[in-house]
């Protein structure tokens, strides 16, 4: 050590005290722990300090230094797990010398002059002050993990600072390298002013590669997720300040400038040995860079915090969503631990009131998304599915929180799954409350065969091909009044192979598909959504599904009324004239409605199943069989009289065919009949001859005798479905996509048996839908 020092003294009435160091020098120093550890380090020490034109007046409490530098300084801290500091070690406690536990004299009471004096601050002026080649060393114990932190090549030169307060803030400029185990260093850089009563400073701050996660463990409990990585750099102005209270509740700032987050990688929590091995199951979110730029930030005591970002541009970005093999979704994982810190209590669902804004007043100049990527994987499903969201660009026009009204544009693109492309467009306010939005969304193109896991676990079957199209439409009005729509479309949607899934639907879904399905493959759906966001109890794909699910039941339970466009016409059955195989009215334009719409679904094949009751039927099958004889000898008269007629006509259709019978016709061909039919009981004369009997008992007696059993109600139930069949072939249906069903007769109820009267019976043809 060196010292060139003068000391003028004086006690009487003007007592004075002063010390002048022309310079003096101290090196090199160290402090060594005590006791000596072997290969301990030192807890600091320097290589030099040069110290010149000091001047103090102990008595005035002042001290002036010209110059004071510092050269390799290194200091080491440490805290241990309960919390003390090493330095608290280097202060021993002084223990009372032998002899001299004996009590004190109390010391007289001091005057009011001697504690003015004593309580006066000192003052202290620095004018040049140079740090070189420092070093800062912090290894704290406390926290989970520790935290090991070095700052080095410490450099800083401060001018004119004065404590309490000078008449000018001091200069400084301030530069230090933050080492990283990647070889690449952080770098410090300010300058600028600092005035230490109250403390403010102002001046420009350069951070880069400034390593957010080994500050992690101090602010990491309160974060719902895992920082693993993250590396923030700043370049700007800066202006803070304290009020004199030190009150850090009344700082004072103003930040201007470039701001960048980069290599960011956020994990869902877990345990410390799956962060440190770094693999990929647990990574939830990460980017390249996230550039901010211009930002200034606001902070006043008297309001509301306010951000203004000119452009965010957001690169290379990855976001990781899994189900797990329980079935619970990552994103469940982000939240605080129980009992974090800043965790707010939870809030029930059916409780929760409109959140109350934003806590800052914000403003986004534009937004740029680039080269992002998400990748979904479902090991809940076997096997597991996997999908990417990968191309995704674009870029969200101007938003603020102070004008909610005002919409911010969006367009946005990508691709999903490696073939369908996405596209976002529109405009939305994230600030506003509630959430103002305009969107619209398409996914064109999507594969469906990678979704095979989802078919075969819940529809039991796989899909061999297919192409998906979402059109989506959502719109908020100011009230939180949502309209959505939508439209979904599957293209060629083709099932392969049986999947035995206990967990698969027992409805037809084949059946569904081929009825939901046209004539070009395509199933088309809208599914409007309407509602409040504002109900906690409102959900978008709870009411999607619920509808989506509605349909399928109508489809699978009312599939006749989809075939007829939703109206309230049952074209399962075709009505018949009771007794015969003739259409009833209406039957001809219920085929033309069925035609067509088994024409636009030809996936769909059909059954005609006719329905007879030889008991209900009785009397007018009798009839229809006297008619028919009645047409017969019409035939036979026409033929005679040389007009041709077409004997291949149908026994339903024969009366068209024919022309109509004057009631002298008529009577003459019903006396015929009954002449030529053997009747067991018809009335004769005494000599044997038949009597004339009126017309309606003739043909009551005809009728009479005409037998109606079970084997003629069962062809009469298959003529009926031959007619439709038949009709169905002649208006273009192919005979390979319809079927015949068994005849279908009534069994009569004897009377006494019946505990209800039987329904009246109505004679028509069942028909039923079946997809391959």
């Amino acid at each position: 050590a060196e010292l060139q020092a003068r000391v003028d003294w004086a006690a009487g009435a003007t007592p004075r005290l002063q010390l002048a160091v022309a310079q003096a020098r101290v090196a090199p120093l160290r402090l060594m722990p005590v006791p000596a550890v072997r290969g301990a380090r030192p807890l600091a020490q320097w290589a030099s300090l040069d110290m010149q034109g000091l001047q103090a007046d102990l008595l005035a409490r002042s001290v002036a230094v010209d110059r004071l530098a510092l050269s390799q300084p290194q200091l080491a801290l440490a805290r241990d797990r309960a919390g003390a500091l090493d330095l608290q070690r280097w202060l021993r406690t002084p223990s009372a010398a032998p002899g001299r536990d004996r009590a004190v004299p109390p010391r007289p009471a001091a005057s009011t002059a001697d504690l003015a004096e004593v309580t006066s601050p000192w003052r202290v002026d620095l004018a040049d002050l140079r740090v070189d080649g420092g070093r800062l060393q912090w290894a704290d114990a406390q926290p989970v993990p520790a935290v090991a932190l070095s700052l080095q090549g410490l450099r800083l030169h401060l001018q004119g600072l004065a404590w309490p307060a000078g008449p000018r803030p001091a200069r400084f400029d301030l530069a230090a390298q933050l080492p990283a185990a990647s070889g690449q260093a952080g770098r410090l850089a300010a300058k600028g002013t600092l005035a230490l009563a109250p403390l403010a400073l102002r001046g420009s701050v350069q951070m880069e590669r400034l390593p957010l996660h080994s500050l992690e463990p101090y602010f990491g409990a309160a974060l719902p997720v895992k920082l693993a990585r993250g590396e923030l750099g700043w370049q700007g102005q800066v202006n803070a300040s304290l009020p004199a209270s030190g009150d850090i509740a009344g700082l004072s700032l103003d930040a201007q400038g470039q701001a960048l987050l980069a290599d960011l990688d956020l994990r869902t929590p877990g345990d410390a040995a799956a962060l440190a091995a770094g693999t990929e199951d647990d990574q939830l979110l990460s980017w390249a860079s996230l550039q901010l730029k211009p930002l200034r930030v606001r902070l006043a005591q008297s309001s509301k915090p306010r951000i203004d970002i000119g452009e965010v541009v957001l690169s290379d970005f990855y976001s990781r969503l899994v189900i797990t093999e329980q079935g619970r979704f990552n994103l469940r994982d982000v939240q605080a631990e129980p009992g974090a810190a800043g965790e707010a209590p939870a809030v029930p669902a059916t409780a929760a009131s409109a959140p109350a804004g934003l806590p800052v007043e914000l403003t986004v100049g534009a937004t740029r998304l680039n080269s992002g990527r998400v990748d979904f994987t479902d090991r809940f499903v076997r096997p597991n599915y996997s999908a990417q969201l990968t191309e995704l660009d674009g870029a969200i026009g101007r938003f603020t929180s102070t004008s909610p009204a005002d919409l911010a544009t969006v367009d946005l693109r990508g691709r999903v799954a490696g073939t369908g492309r996405l596209e976002i467009r529109g405009a939305f306010n994230p600030t506003a409350n509630p959430l103002a939005l305009d969107i619209q969304a398409r996914t064109t193109d999507l594969e469906l065969a990678p979704l095979s896991p989802y078919s075969g676990k819940y529809a039991g079957y796989a899909i061999e091909r297919g192409k998906l199209s979402v059109d989506l439409a959502y719109k908020v009005a100011p009230d939180g009044t949502l309209a959505a729509r939508n439209q979904i479309v599957l293209n060629q949607l083709t099932f392969g192979a049986a999947v035995d899934s206990p967990e698969a639907t027992k409805l037809p879904v084949r059946l569904a598909v081929a009825l939901l399905t046209d004539r070009n493959g395509v199933i088309d759906l809208d599914l409007p959504v309407s509602g409040s966001i504002n109900d906690p109890q409102f959900s978008v794909w709870g009411i999607v599904w619920k509808i989506l699910g509605n349909l399928l039941s109508k489809a699978l339970t009312s599939p006749f009324a989809l075939l007829a466009g939703g109206g309230a016409d049952d074209l399962s059955s075709i009505a018949f004239v009771p007794g015969t195989a003739r259409l009833a009215e209406g039957g001809g334009a219920a085929i033309d409605r069925i035609a067509k719409a088994l024409q636009e679904r030809p996936a769909l094949r059909l059954t005609v199943a006719g329905h007879a009751d030889p008991v209900a039927e009785r009397a007018a099958v009798q009839a229809a069989v006297v008619d028919a004889r009645l047409q017969a000898e019409q035939r036979r008269d026409l033929a005679r009289a040389g007009t041709p007629v077409n004997a291949a006509v149908s026994a339903a259709s024969a009366s068209a065919a024919l022309p109509a019978l004057s009631a002298a016709d008529s009577a003459r061909l019903l006396k015929r009949l009954y002449t030529d039919t053997a009747l067991s009981d018809r009335p004769r004369n005494f000599i044997g001859m038949l009597k004339d009997l009126p017309h309606a008992e003739m043909r009551a007696r005809l009728e009479a005798a005409v037998p109606v059993t079970p084997d003629t109600a069962r062809e009469l139930a298959l003529q009926r479905s031959l007619r439709v069949r038949d009709a169905l072939i002649e208006r273009g249906l192919p005979s390979e996509r319809l079927f015949l069903g068994a005849p279908k007769v009534a069994v009569a109820v004897p009377a006494q048996a019946a505990s209800a009267p039987a329904a009246a019976f109505s004679p028509h043809v069942e028909l039923s839908l079946a997809a391959p």
